[in-house]
């Protein structure tokens, strides 16, 4: 089995997808299936997206050490209304970015830093947008 690792990463708002034009063929459209639409319309596997879950106390700590956060800029990531979806190449993100810009998407951000994806979306938390411009 292939362990998927991604580097780079897009973050944005949920409802850029009630904003965007998506392919015909494609029914349900919500954040959670943005990776895999993105995925068919590429022609590419590695695309993956997150589900934001804190298992328990140890997992709460563990990811607040390992990306040097706050308690509460956790609380604000976990909170916000914003996804992400992350790619393993910066070729096939660069190729993501122009596909949702085409389809309409905007207001997204490109990171490179898991660190950053969760401070960005807890900015947008308070804020309702990111502190960075893709």
């Amino acid at each position: 089995m292939r362990t998927f690792k991604p580097k780079y990463y897009i973050v944005f708002p949920r409802k850029m997808v009630n904003e965007m034009t998506w392919p015909t063929d494609w029914g349900h459209k919500c954040a959670g299936n943005l990776s895999e639409m993105l995925q068919d319309v590429l022609k590419v596997k590695t695309i993956g997206s997150e589900l934001k879950l804190i298992w328990n106390s140890h997992h709460r700590y563990q990811v607040i050490k390992d990306n040097n956060i706050t308690d509460a800029e956790l609380d604000d990531y976990v909170k916000s209304d914003c996804s992400m979806i992350s790619f393993q190449s910066a070729g096939t993100m660069k190729r993501a970015v122009k596909s949702l810009e085409k389809m309409g998407g905007k207001n997204f951000v490109c990171l490179d830093s898991y660190r950053e994806v969760i401070l960005q979306q807890a900015h947008y938390k308070n804020n309702c947008e990111f502190f960075l411009k893709k």
